[in-house]
């Protein structure tokens, strides 16, 4: 009887709960649009019209100075969109765009640029901040990770966002070296420079 017993709370430990053996739910969705402004005619419209399914929106408005400060490009601050935006519910965070890798390397501009950064962030009551930086050389990898680490810490001490736009790669090439591009479906073909 006590062997019974034994193997009965036996099976009763091992055995899953009905809470654990459920299928947890999926974590939602954040929809985000990122919006080009007065480039693309209607865009405003557009963007308002799917509010209802639109979680963040992410202006593309600013672009790093050569000297670590921010410019606002064409259509940028529009004090009636980012009041609808707000309306909407929408949380706003900006996309910034960048090719120049100096200003992650050169520790002084790297400084510069993450108070640029911060200051916008805080003038417009953003709520935060996607970094769209590409085409920088793979010997920039690790200042790449320590600028993002320092603005995250600038960005989520003042309750503000941070996101990266991270690229798929698939190799570590450094810049300038050939490297093959799909043409077609199983086609390659090496990359040339043009000689003059």
């Amino acid at each position: 009887m006590f062997r019974a017993a034994f193997l009965g709370l036996l099976a009763l430990a091992v055995s899953p709960s009905s809470a654990s053996a459920q299928t947890p739910e999926p974590a939602p969705f954040c929809i985000t649009a990122w919006y080009p402004s007065s480039q693309h005619r209607g865009g405003y419209e557009t963007l308002m019209t799917h509010s209802d399914v639109i979680d963040v929106v992410n202006p593309f408005w600013y672009t790093p100075n050569r000297d670590g400060t921010l410019r606002a490009g064409p259509g940028a601050e529009n004090a009636v969109e980012i009041a609808a935006w707000r309306e909407a519910g929408m949380p706003i965070i900006p996309s910034l765009h960048a090719g120049d890798p100096a200003l992650i390397t050169d520790p002084a501009l790297r400084e510069t640029h993450i108070a640029a950064i911060v200051d916008l962030a805080r003038a417009h009551d953003y709520d935060g901040i996607d970094v769209d930086y590409e085409g920088f050389p793979v010997e920039t990898r690790d200042d790449f990770s320590l600028f993002i680490e320092q603005l995250a810490g600038a960005l989520h001490a003042d309750g503000r966002i941070l996101s990266i736009a991270v690229h798929a790669k698939t190799d570590d090439q450094a810049r300038g070296k050939a490297r093959p591009h799909r043409t077609g479906r199983g086609s390659r073909r090496r990359s040339t420079s043009s000689r003059s």
